[in-house]
């Protein structure tokens, strides 16, 4: 095995048993794509990786070949190696073009296979496979050029996949590696929630007590994120109701106190909602904010209020959406955090229940282990880095979905 494949699998499974070849063109832009072959192959993929003559003036072959672990296709060879990949019967799965320039939309839209990278793609057309492009380029020429609006229509007419670029400094530039990951994951995976529309909460809240300082939660929001990528990948609707990292796929509303919170969650309730996920930290307290800068060196009382549940209330107002709810305790006996978290699925009429020691697994660490409830299966630990727990949670909601 090539030394650089020992990454494989390190981060996830969900390309697992997958071929991506990625295809490069004249950009220099292509310097991201090193990092966008090993985040792909962290999660099970195998790359392999074509450049067209312009994309090698920016990388090496080598330097590419280095980062997959396999042979670089630079020109096509009596392997025939187009077909071989991207034929009807060819082994690979999808075609990602990262970074695609206008030159090469033009081409690829006219039918001129005058590039390895090109050719790749009229091949796989051709024969179905799916083909995403990520377009690097002035934002002019993406945004207002109508030659190339022309070609990017044309493309998507026959069922291209386009990966928005990011506006920044003036250019439409590659977007964020994570971005393009989570589409080819999302174009690759199986679609258990097509159709299901998904509202999650994520991290901490923070209640003013003065303009200056809050209460608030040690909550990261790391599962929340990871919950929301989750669930776009399956192919759901996802609104994430936070005040975090945005994460791409999803509808991103901003809060920031609890009531703002609970607010966001009630309204989007209300606009319908088949799954709602309460994996955010909400504080459990607030206090009446003081209009002016409390005064350092002096002794202070504060009165805690309780804040409204919005677990609670959203299964009061919304009875036909499925919740899953988050408990967190700390230093219990795993039979008496069971306990506890059965009470609260009961109490709350939950599909779901999330339950996880605070005190042995302490809030904002990338790892966790938690205890999945339902009333129709057996309790379950699973243990692991957070976007590992998230695809197992995602996976037994979905079983519980069918079971529902």
């Amino acid at each position: 095995m090539h030394p650089s494949k020992r990454i494989t699998g390190s981060y996830g499974s969900s390309l697992n048993g997958k071929t991506v070849v990625l295809g490069l063109t004249g950009s220099v832009a292509c310097v991201q794509s090193f990092e966008l072959c090993r985040e792909l192959m962290r999660l099970g993929a195998k790359v392999k990786v074509a450049m067209s003559d312009a994309a090698q003036e920016f990388v090496s072959p080598m330097t590419m070949e280095f980062a997959s672990g396999e042979k670089v296709v630079n020109k096509v060879s009596g392997a025939v190696e187009h077909v071989a990949l991207l034929g009807r019967e060819g082994t690979a799965d999808l075609l990602l073009i990262a970074p695609c320039t206008a030159n090469s939309i033009g081409k690829i839209a006219h039918g001129f296979a005058d590039s390895v990278v090109s050719l790749f793609a009229l091949t796989a057309l051709g024969s179905g496979k799916p083909v995403a492009v990520v377009p690097a380029m002035e934002e002019d020429m993406y945004h207002r050029q109508p030659l190339v609006h022309e070609n990017i229509v044309k493309l998507k007419s026959v069922g291209v996949e386009f990966i928005e670029p990011r506006r920044e400094e003036g250019k439409a530039k590659i977007a964020e590696t994570q971005d393009v990951v989570l589409a080819v994951e999302r174009m690759l995976s199986p679609k258990p929630l097509a159709g299901k529309r998904v509202l999650i909460t994520s991290g901490a809240t923070l209640e003013a007590v003065d303009p200056v300082r809050v209460l608030t939660t040690r909550a990261s929001g790391q599962t929340g994120r990871a919950l929301a990528r989750e669930a776009c990948r399956l192919g759901a609707s996802v609104t994430l109701v936070h005040s975090g990292e945005a994460v791409p796929g999803a509808k991103n509303v901003r809060v920031e106190s609890g009531e703002e919170m609970r607010e966001a969650v009630m309204r989007v309730l209300g606009e319908g909602c088949d799954v709602f996920v309460s994996a955010a930290a909400v504080s459990d307290f607030k206090v009446k904010a003081r209009p002016e800068k409390m005064k350092s060196g002096q002794a202070v009382e504060l009165k805690l209020e309780p804040a409204p549940k919005i677990v609670e209330e959203a299964r009061k107002r919304f009875p036909s959406v499925f919740v899953v709810g988050f408990k967190a305790e700390t230093h219990l006996e795993a039979g008496e955090l069971e306990r506890v978290g059965l009470e609260f699925l009961g109490r709350h009429r939950l599909g779901l229940v999330i339950a996880n020691d605070v005190g042995r697994h302490p809030m904002g660490g990338t790892r966790n282990e938690v205890l999945l409830l339902s009333r129709a299966r057996q309790p379950v630990w699973v243990e692991g880095r957070k976007d590992f727990l998230a695809q197992k949670i995602v996976e037994r909601l979905c079983e519980e979905l069918k079971r529902a």
